[in-house]
């Protein structure tokens, strides 16, 4: 028998954006985000990091989505969610079915 995602497991809305490089007036290379998709996502893991650094202690936030199956993601894309920007560190496809997808990730 098939498994499926359930959709109520899919509660979330998170934002796909693409990094743009453009230049200023000042001739600088500006990067900026140009939303591709909002989908429709679960939360797996939500882990805080702590860091020690030179002045202190440095915490990050790392988050695993569950989505539906989709060709167009790619590590290069950034993740907006609860108004905060994520960059995408490993894409999962449990078992190579193309049914859902894992989306590791470390806030920016």
């Amino acid at each position: 028998m098939k498994t499926r995602i359930r959709a109520g497991q899919l509660r979330h809305k998170i934002d796909f954006f693409e990094v743009v490089k453009t230049k200023n007036n000042f001739n600088e290379s500006v990067e900026s985000f140009e939303l591709i998709k909002k989908v429709s996502a679960g939360i797996l893991k939500n882990k805080i990091i702590e860091q020690s650094v030179a002045d202190g202690f440095e915490f990050m936030s790392v988050k695993t989505f569950a989505m539906r199956y989709a060709k167009w993601i790619t590590p290069d894309l950034i993740i907006g969610f609860d108004g905060k920007k994520y960059q995408i560190k490993n894409i999962e496809n449990p078992e190579h079915r193309n049914r859902e997808l894992f989306i590791t990730t470390q806030e920016m």
